[in-house]
């Protein structure tokens, strides 16, 4: 497990302070996207998870309406007034 602690060392860092709070709320936001304790449970211990799976695109195309709606803020933000 020595890559497990490898990856959650990397995380801290790219996480930074939230990554307890993280932690602790990623299981109930996954469960929101319909995973089980138990498939969560069994990803954390080396059982993969696949990119075909609808629910992993889920999480992920809302991973990426987040980061768009950040953007368009900070450019609205930085638009000259007319």
């Amino acid at each position: 497990m020595k890559w497990a602690a490898a990856e959650e060392a990397k995380a801290a860092k790219l996480i930074g302070a939230d990554v307890a709070a993280l932690r602790d709320q990623a299981p109930a936001a996954m469960q929101h996207f319909g995973f089980s304790r138990d498939e969560l449970a069994a990803a954390y211990n080396g059982q993969p998870l696949f990119l075909h799976d609808a629910r992993i695109q889920n999480v992920l195309a809302y991973a990426f309406r987040q980061l768009n709606a950040q953007n368009n803020i900070r450019n609205a933000q930085k638009a000259p007034p007319n």
